[in-house]
């Protein structure tokens, strides 16, 4: 009887997740690298290649967006698994000072380094080419060896993401199982926020008091909103339309159940949802 590996296992549940949650990123899954694709990979970084790293891509060497951005409900798109052929051309240290920038500090994590990008951090996966997820072998104090790490460019932020590959590999598995990661055709997984996480199932999601429901079409569809801080932590990403509400600084949180499924609601623009946020004043009043 074979065992599967810590690495395999990981897999093979957000690979479930993945089709129960997520079915159209289960075709972006590419076949696992072979021996001789690692090896060159390892020639090409000048380096020993990661066990943990290695373990990955035997299992898969590619995949589309499956890596949700660090954030509640980022905009970007989700992180896609760099095929081992073209990783060495994504690892490029250097400093800030190289960089030419200048007059700004790293935002770093406890446990992260606050280093523009140190030899050390293995690149696996990257968004749009700008931003990156790595494999960090040489942590701060509280750090762990082969813990998960992002890059961000546009604020500087050194995040620590998990412990481990495998651990973020589970840790998706789960997220997207409790509903607190969602998919989108445009982004890809999305955080949809702590607040998410809790809604097991769209009746305990309808029954936060939170939430209003503004409209519910002939297909089944039900619209619900609620109030919310800041347009940067959920769905809406502009201010509403300022005829409806009389005030640009509200900002709005939807969601959209089918039955007994949640479905993305973060792709329409406010243009086309005027009449919910009709029926939100009608039935706030």
């Amino acid at each position: 009887m074979n065992t599967l590996s810590p690495m395999e296992s990981a897999w093979r549940s957000l690979e479930a997740a993945l089709t129960e949650h997520a079915k159209p990123l289960v075709k972006g899954l590419k076949p696992g690298a072979t021996e001789d694709d690692l090896a060159r990979l390892q020639k090409k970084l000048r380096r020993p290649l990661p066990a943990e790293l290695a373990d990955l891509y035997r299992v898969h060497s590619g995949a589309k967006r499956i890596f949700p951005e660090g954030g509640p409900r980022n905009s970007s798109p989700a992180y896609s698994l760099i095929q081992p052929k073209f990783v060495a051309g994504q690892h490029k240290p250097c400093t800030l000072e190289e960089q030419g920038i200048t007059g700004e500090s790293i935002n770093n994590d406890p446990g992260v380094q606050a280093e523009y990008w140190l030899p050390e951090w293995i690149p696996f996966a990257e968004t749009w080419g700008i931003d990156r997820l790595c494999l960090d072998l040489a942590p701060a104090p509280g750090g762990k060896i082969g813990q998960v790490i992002e890059l961000r460019k546009h604020d500087l932020k050194r995040q620590l993401i998990a412990d481990s590959l495998v651990d973020w590999l589970e840790m998706i598995a789960e997220r997207l199982a409790s509903r607190r990661y969602s998919y989108t055709s445009d982004i890809g997984l999305v955080d949809m926020g702590e607040g998410f996480e809790r809604w097991s199932t769209p009746q305990a999601f309808r029954d936060d008091p939170a939430y209003l429901l503004v409209k519910t079409t002939k297909s089944g569809n039900e619209y619900w909103m609620k109030e919310v801080a800041s347009a940067n932590r959920w769905q809406c990403d502009e201010p509403l339309n300022t005829e409806l509400l009389q005030d640009k600084d509200r900002w709005f949180a939807f969601v959209c159940v089918n039955g007994e499924k949640f479905k993305d609601a973060s792709g329409s623009a406010l243009g086309d949802v005027a009449d919910r946020f009709d029926a939100l004043q009608v039935e706030s009043e």
